[in-house]
């Protein structure tokens, strides 16, 4: 067993051991304890030859990275204390890069990323010397400190202190591990409760796909988590699009339309050049293998696009159960039909209407033959068609049924929403007849005027019929 005095003094030459050797820390804000206390402890088992330079990530500014610099040309090791994954560690990049170009070709200098042992690095971290910091397991710190303290730091120095790796000296290296696993293992507690999926695809193939299709060349990428909202593993390649859609189609209803309510979206962001009002999409409702149900609300929040690759990232978020809980009965299918009337009604017919008459006031006499004109308004009835789509799956996944709440209606009630609902679905048909004569420049601007007029009238029936049926659900309950 050798003493601590034998770990500080040596009788050797001092001149061998005059070398300092330079390590530099890089931490976050919240492990500045632990930060300064392991570089306590490195400093103590160095033998006054371990300069250890502890440099917490700012935001990126001139002075940080002057300051951060200096210490850089001098170091022989870099440290990134990567406690958690979940934070951006933009300025470190600056600094490994830094490091990385003075370290070649010298290859005794080191760069280590230290973190849990269940976290997957991904470059360029992955790249570095990466040492799995576990409570349980410790022969990847211990590899750590072998590198530091028995190693050569440079060419032609001498070791820092050997001595401090022999198995009779646990002792003296037990208290900095701990705090390297403290730091590491223990730092922050992190749950993460929203998921996200990445879709890729090509531009050409989604330019060429047809409307409210996503293109089978798309992929899906995912973590563990989020692929099971699909019953899916992570795949590290992701999924072909069709292989992600059979999976999804197994665990959720009204699948198809989901998926074309997304495929519309991506299309309106990658090619659209106005401002859009919104990236959500409708609800995704996951059935569990119990017959269970949780309700997730989607968005899209990233879009990338490099060379001809474009990029959508989707969030999903779920809703409170307390929105989501209904009784099954009149009162909840009629009111889920309203919702439904209303949603279109304001947000997709009036906007519609409002749209193609703004259109006509800016061109009162409008040219038959006018083709961009003509285009613009085929343009808003497929936007129409897209929007009522969205519409119909956001219903759905509420719980909307139509055949459910038309066994509520009876006699006269019951003839009068079956001839509503025909002329409904007419109306939807006539509508994309509309939007392909517009397209081939042979549409009449009265006649689409007409249909979105017609259209609202018989919304208004609809829910007049849905609300005095509700009334009388309610007065039964």
């Amino acid at each position: 067993m050798i003493d601590q005095q034998q770990l500080i003094d040596d009788s050797k030459p001092f001149a061998i051991f005059q070398a300092s050797v330079n390590l530099f820390i890089s931490h976050k804000a919240e492990d500045a304890k632990s930060a300064r206390e392991i570089a306590h402890k490195l400093t103590f088992l160095g033998r006054e030859r371990l300069n250890v330079f502890v440099v917490e990530e700012e935001p990126f500014s001139t002075g940080y990275w002057d300051h951060t610099r200096r210490q850089l040309v001098q170091a022989d090791i870099l440290v990134l204390l990567y406690t958690d994954p979940h934070q951006e560690w933009d300025a470190w990049l600056y600094e490994s890069g830094f490091f990385d170009g003075r370290l070649w070709p010298n290859n005794a200098k080191r760069l280590f990323v230290l973190h849990a042992e269940e976290v997957n690095l991904r470059a360029p971290l992955a790249y570095f010397d990466s040492v799995e910091v576990s409570r349980t397991k410790r022969e990847d710190l211990e590899r750590f400190l072998r590198q530091v303290f028995e190693e050569p730091p440079r060419h032609g120095v001498e070791p820092i202190n050997p001595l401090l790796m022999h198995e009779d000296n646990a002792t003296f290296r037990n208290p900095l591990e701990d705090a390297i696993i403290n730091a590491v293992c223990g730092s922050c507690e992190h749950r993460v409760f929203a998921r996200e999926v990445r879709v890729e695809v090509g531009m050409s193939a989604l330019e060429g796909a047809r409307d409210h299709e996503v293109p089978a060349l798309a992929r899906v990428f995912g973590d563990a988590p989020t692929m099971g909202l699909f019953g899916l593993r992570e795949r590290p390649n992701g999924y072909p699009w069709n292989e992600f859609y059979q999976g999804m189609d197994g665990v959720s209803d009204n699948t198809s339309d989901w998926a074309g309510s997304l495929a519309a979206l991506m299309r309106d962001i990658a090619f659209s050049d106005r401002d859009l009002p919104s990236t959500g999409l409708p609800l995704y409702r996951q059935r569990d293998a119990s017959g269970q149900s949780r309700v997730y609300r989607p968005a899209i929040r990233l879009f990338r696009l490099k060379q001809d690759v474009a990029s959508f990232t989707v969030m999903f978020t779920d809703l409170p159960v307390e929105t989501t809980a209904e009784r099954p009965g009149a009162a909840t299918s009629l009111a889920q039909a309203l919702t439904v009337a209303r949603m279109l009604r304001w947000g997709v017919l009036q906007d519609l209407d409002d749209r193609i008459l703004k259109l006509i006031t800016r061109r009162p006499k409008a040219i038959e033959g006018d083709g961009p004109w003509q285009e613009q308004v085929a343009a808003e009835v497929h936007r129409f068609l897209g929007q009522k789509l969205t519409v119909m799956v956001e219903a759905r996944n509420r719980g909307y049924r139509r055949e459910e709440m038309l066994g509520y209606f009876q006699g006269p009630q019951k003839e009068e929403l079956d001839a509503v609902l025909f002329k409904w679905d007419q109306w939807v048909e006539q509508a994309k007849e509309v939007a392909d004569q517009f397209a081939q420049h042979a549409g009449d601007v009265n006649a689409i005027r007409e249909l979105t007029r017609e259209c609202l009238e018989l919304n208004k029936r609809y829910m007049v019929l849905c609300a005095e049926r509700y009334t009388e659900a309610l007065r039964n309950m």
